[in-house]
């Protein structure tokens, strides 16, 4: 039996996207590897570098010298000149910079792994998802960097052509992008609770063959599941997986 497209969606979350990290060790101890990554804000960071084959302990390395004072620097002058009338409250420079040191001018179409970014068009309100084949092919930098960039906290940035800010305020997983480029979703939410409405599956131990994992299967590796034509932007059909950290910590244990 071929093995499934399994899609990694990363969701926002601030510097607490970090912890995605994380998720991707657990995962790969667990030898399973993502055929598509998706994500928004801190989720389309760190998905992004998956994506463009970054090794997890150079990922590791940047996230250890990151911090807030160096991200998140306040837009003295801006503030000065405009006021209340200011488009954020921080610098954009940091993050910018931080982008093209990691993805340099790489567009959608370098990455050896498809990657799904989440912004939403300013003007129109609408979402975008970077890298799908309704857009056109953009450097990643600027795509991540429209991700992250928060209303009222970071200014928008220009994704070709088209001014966009952060995916999370209307697609914190692009679960409608990516989910029909994959068997299987493992969707990873840093903050909040589960959506009322959403069914809990029971914690299986991962299944195993001689160390390997030996069957795939939704109902065993799922933890929650998104009902039919419910959570966000979802339709009729495609798969609807979101995952805990139960599952990461089930994986190390397994």
């Amino acid at each position: 039996m071929s093995k499934p497209r399994i899609a990694l969606a990363l969701g926002s979350g601030g510097l607490r996207g970090i912890a995605h990290v994380g998720v991707l060790r657990a995962l790969a101890e667990a030898e399973i590897q993502p055929t598509v990554y998706a994500g928004s804000s801190a989720g389309a960071l760190v998905a992004a570098a998956a994506a463009h084959d970054l090794s997890l302990s150079e990922m590791e390395s940047i996230a250890a010298r990151l911090h807030r004072k160096s991200l998140f620097q306040i837009d003295v002058l801006g503030l000065l000149r405009y006021g209340m009338g200011a488009l954020s409250l921080y610098r954009s420079a940091p993050l910018r910079e931080l982008c093209v040191e990691v993805f340099g001018t790489h567009t959608f179409q370098d990455l050896r792994t498809p990657l799904v970014v989440s912004t939403v068009d300013v003007q129109s309100s609408a979402a975008l998802w970077w890298g799908t084949a309704a857009l056109p092919d953009v450097r990643v930098a600027d795509a991540v960097y429209a991700s992250c960039a928060m209303p009222g906290l970071l200014p928008p940035g220009l994704v070709g052509g088209r001014l966009c800010m952060d995916g999370g305020v209307l697609d914190p997983l692009a679960l409608q992008a990516v989910a029909p480029l994959a068997d299987l979703v493992i969707a990873v939410v840093l903050e909040g609770s589960a959506p009322a409405g959403r069914e809990t599956l029971p914690w299986p131990r991962p299944p195993r063959s001689g160390g390997r994992l030996k069957q795939w299967s939704p109902a065993t590796w799922a933890a929650t599941r998104w009902p039919t034509g419910t959570g966000p932007r979802s339709s009729s059909s495609g798969p609807r997986f979101t995952m805990r950290t139960q599952f990461a910590e089930e994986i190390q244990r397994g």
